[in-house]
């Protein structure tokens, strides 16, 4: 991976790094903004743009905070000075909104312990009450009748917005602005490469991907709150309405292979959720909306589990799909009988068995075998884990996997091709592949990489 030329230059020093981050992200946009965003949502962008500039580093800095909801008096910004003043640009250009006492719930929930023990919220608690979870639900079980000073909290607008201009700059959801700011502190690098197109053709294209991550989002919190209240049956009969009301909404799939993966991960994500809430019927229905084969295989045994009709057909189905070897195992099973994908002839490998019983100390099997074959066979090993073939593969075929692929690259902080997982991604570079096969083959190339 090469460094990549800083963005600020002493980010170490520059308290207002973020801000200009923020700002480099959105102008590399440019007139591409049109393709993805409304003429509505572009002057929203502009009108950010134009305001004082604590106004907007304000704005960032609670945009790169996790929520909506902040405490005034816990916002504390050496860099931006009269905070003031920019909430009230902020709430002015709508921004920022002020919570009006119809959120009297959040005066207790954006609490600690010792704020509540302060404002004496907890002498009608019973003592044996434990876990902010529950103390929080028994408090506001109570809040008619509960004197709760007012906190002055303020609410992030527009978050959405900016989502959907870091999915447009990045074209995925796991990256961020922290890869940007990473990347000048000089703690990340990526490859440099030259970047072909736009990840996006169309709004509806975005529009997709950026309700698809809302969905995903609100499936992990439900994930998450199963998770925490421990199986609750009262939570898991909410949770399953909530899966239901999500279902009515989801979108239906496009023509559309920029967002397929997405769309299928949300959907498998969404089945295993109501799967683990017994909900199995409602696990078929999120299951039926995609032909993904390991999505298909998760319907397969839902369907055997309840006992449906269909499911031979469905997995004949399933044995026509790009499979890995428990998918078939799994068909197979289903049908009784092998089929053609386990008939395939495996070549023969002329291996020998050894048998070594070797003593247990601190250091882990591995670091005993390697010692073992050190000083037993003269020879030197190496614990790869699972890194071995994709770290050859990346090695050997370096240059066809960063070539200029049109499409394949977007935005200078690619670890890789936006293709890479695409079934197209093997024919496209098909010449290039070959080349580098007919390569490896070479006397010549062997004896210089000591093949």
């Amino acid at each position: 991976m090469h460094a990549m030329a800083t963005l600020i230059a002493d980010p170490l020093n520059d308290p207002l790094y973020y801000l200009k981050h923020f700002d480099f992200m959105l102008d590399s946009l440019g007139v591409d903004r049109e393709r993805f965003l409304s003429a509505a949502q572009q002057a929203t962008v502009e009108r950010l743009q134009g305001l004082p500039i604590e106004a907007r580093c304000l704005f960032v800095r609670l945009y790169l905070r996790k929520g909506n909801f902040f405490r005034t008096d816990k916002l504390d910004y050496s860099e931006i000075g009269d905070l003031n003043t920019a909430i009230h640009h902020l709430i002015e250009d709508g921004f920022l909104s002020r919570l009006s006492d119809e959120r009297l719930d959040l005066s207790i929930t954006m609490r600690n312990i010792a704020e509540l023990k302060e404002e004496g919220l907890l002498l009608h608690l019973p003592s044996a009450l434990a876990g902010r979870p529950n103390i929080d639900q028994a408090l506001l079980s109570q809040i008619g009748s509960l004197q709760v000073p007012r906190l002055d909290i303020i609410q992030l607008q527009h978050r959405n917005l900016i989502d959907r201009c870091q999915l447009a700059y990045f074209g995925n959801a796991h990256q961020d602005l922290s890869n940007l700011i990473l990347t000048d502190l000089g703690q990340r690098s990526f490859e440099s490469t030259r970047c072909t197109t736009t990840k996006w053709r169309s709004q509806t294209v975005i529009d997709l991907a950026s309700l698809l991550l809302v969905f995903r989002r609100e499936i992990d919190y439900l994930s998450s709150r199963l998770k925490d209240e421990k199986g609750s049956l009262v939570v898991k009969d909410d949770l399953r309405a909530t899966l239901e009301q999500l279902l009515d909404g989801f979108p239906a799939m496009l023509n559309e292979p920029l967002v397929q993966r997405r769309y299928d991960r949300t959907v498998g994500a969404a089945g295993r959720l109501a799967e683990r809430l017994d909900a199995n019927e409602l696990a078929l229905k999120w299951y039926a909306l995609s032909e993904a084969s390991a999505i298909v295989e998760r319907r397969l045994r839902v369907m055997s589990k309840l006992n449906i009709p269909g499911t031979e057909a469905l997995a004949e189905r399933l044995l026509g799909s790009s499979l890995t070897a428990s998918e078939i195992k799994y068909a197979e099973r289903l049908l009784g009988r092998p089929t053609h994908y386990s008939a395939r002839k495996v070549p023969e490998f002329g291996l020998s068995l050894n048998t070594e019983m070797l003593n247990s100390y601190e250091g882990g099997i591995e670091r005993q075998v390697i010692d073992w074959l050190h000083d037993h066979r003269g020879q030197t090993a190496h614990h790869t884990e699972n890194m071995v073939f994709s770290g050859l593969f990346g090695l050997l075929f370096w240059e066809v996997i960063f070539a200029p692929i049109d499409g394949a690259f977007f935005h200078p902080y690619q670890s890789g091709p936006a293709d890479l997982f695409d079934a197209d991604f093997y024919p496209r570079r098909e010449r290039w592949f070959q080349d580098r096969f007919k390569k490896l083959e070479s006397k010549r190339y062997r004896d210089e990489q000591f093949v």
